[in-house]
């Protein structure tokens, strides 16, 4: 037993009067040098009394100051914490993903040719084929689909995505590629199916095509055809005489009994 000044050594064999601790890396000591009350910066103050480095020993850890530095507190970006170790969760292969579930990086590339996406079928499946093509069930594959893209087309052999004819009621408009309704716009136009429903091949009886793509109305009541842009007729409707290019004849709404060959109404209604 040493004198109150003076403290036993580690091993027995002395007394010291150095009152510095006796563990290595120690800041601060209690009465006994060799019991270690606080390590030094950067070291961590084991159960057994021992100061070792501080340092994080687990990969990807940030932060191991509670329990040690082979345990981790928190973790670096891209790690999961788990059990006081870090998973990284950044997969270096190409087409893996990190599954939470399992803990490990998998496969997820989908293996069918064309898809795009297999999330919910899985990598041997197919969720969505990529642009133009389709799904066959049966197969298992991504085909290419060969319909038309041109809606309302009826037939676009060749390239999907320009139409050759269109279905019935549609007239197909080159400039733009699409189908539009086929009915003519024109007024007074009987027949657009070459000129398309903006244009006009040929007005309606009683009208006189002008300028491409108009048709004017005849002048002359009862008139059929015309000329000099609506005020000459040349043709009056049976019933009527053609005098001077104007079609002179009964009133259809008055007369009971009209002559064919003179215009004129033998009984009123």
């Amino acid at each position: 037993m040493c004198e109150s000044e003076f403290l036993l050594s580690t091993d027995k064999s002395k007394c010291n009067s150095d009152k510095s601790c006796l563990v290595r890396d120690c800041a601060a000591c209690v009465a006994d040098r060799s019991v270690c009350e606080a390590c030094k910066t950067g070291f961590w103050k084991t159960p057994a009394n021992f100061c070792i480095d501080g340092t994080c020993q687990v990969d990807g850890c940030k932060v191991c100051n509670e329990k040690g530095p082979s345990v981790c507190d928190s973790c670096k970006e891209g790690h999961m914490h788990l059990n006081g170790l870090c998973i990284n969760t950044v997969c270096s292969e190409p087409g893996y993903k990190f599954n939470f579930a399992t803990n490990r990086c998998e496969d997820t590339a989908c293996k069918i040719e064309f898809c795009s996406s297999c999330t919910n079928s899985g990598i041997f499946g197919c969720d969505m084929c990529q642009n133009d093509y389709v799904y066959e069930i049966w197969s298992k594959r991504c085909v290419f689909d060969d319909s038309c893209r041109v809606k309302g087309c009826a037939n676009c052999e060749g390239d999907v995505k320009k139409c050759k004819v269109c279905a019935v009621g549609l007239w197909y408009d080159a400039a733009s590629n699409t189908c539009i309704d086929a009915s003519c716009k024109v007024g007074g136009c009987r027949s657009c199916q070459k000129s398309g429903p903006l244009g006009c091949d040929a007005c309606s009886p009683g009208f006189l095509k002008t300028d491409g793509s108009t048709c004017t109305k005849c002048s002359s009541k009862g008139c059929l055809t015309c000329t000099d842009a609506g005020a000459l007729c040349t043709k009056c409707e049976q019933g009527m005489i053609l005098t001077n290019g104007v079609c002179k004849g009964c009133d259809k709404d008055l007369c009971l009994d009209c002559d064919a060959k003179t215009g004129l109404c033998g009984a009123c209604k």
